[in-house]
């Protein structure tokens, strides 16, 4: 099964469907071009019936949202991103040691519940095989009414890449079961890590 997700508006920064392939590429990362927008195949994004809402390009970091509607009536959000984590001093230094203590931090919380913030209920977390280090993990969240999300993160040298799916809107329901069709995910994952070479 896949998951069943659909369109739900236009809108942003370019105003394209997903799934016509077709977009305009924004500045690039600390001068690598990796643009979050072509990272998934247009399969998987035909599967997941997602519409480009937005897209935002900066030297810390890309992202490319899609808007989309979960099987169950709840609008939702796909999300791809790219970035270069920070030092503790702040400062951008593409240190890969730096990027593996964000990696460890980010993990802690989203697969150990380890120094997760209120309104964080983890139901599954596990490792994966892709990149330097990666996870996937099912969780809850939301202090004013808990929405189901899912997130993989895997860190390849110095860059993090995040794949991501959530409810949005008041009205979350916590009931969206990402584990069905979890591979459309991991796949978009793999494609964008495949961009790092």
């Amino acid at each position: 099964m896949t998951l069943a997700i659909y369109g739900l508006v236009v809108g942003g920064v370019w105003a394209v469907t997903s799934s016509s392939g077709s977009h305009h590429a924004g500045p690039s990362l600390e001068g690598l071009d990796l643009d979050p927008c072509s990272a998934p195949g247009s399969s998987d994004l035909r599967s997941l019936n997602a519409v480009l809402a937005s897209a935002s390009y900066s030297e810390a970091g890309t992202a490319c949202w899609w808007s989309t509607e979960f099987a169950n009536g709840s609008p939702g959000s796909l999300r791809v991103t790219y970035s270069v984590p920070e030092n503790e001093e702040g400062e951008r230094t593409r240190d890969p040691s730096d990027t593996a203590r964000r990696f460890a931090e980010e993990r802690g919380k989203l697969v150990d519940g380890v120094d997760a913030p209120r309104g964080f209920e983890i139901l599954e977390g596990r490792d994966l095989d892709l990149g330097d280090e990666s996870f996937v993990s099912h969780y809850l969240a939301g202090t004013d009414g808990q929405g189901s999300n899912a997130t993989v993160l895997v860190r390849n040298a110095e860059y993090l890449v995040e794949i991501r799916v959530l409810e949005t809107g008041e009205d979350r329901s916590g009931r969206v079961d990402f584990t069905v069709g979890e591979e459309v995910i991991i796949s978009i994952a793999e494609g964008a890590v495949s961009r790092l070479g």
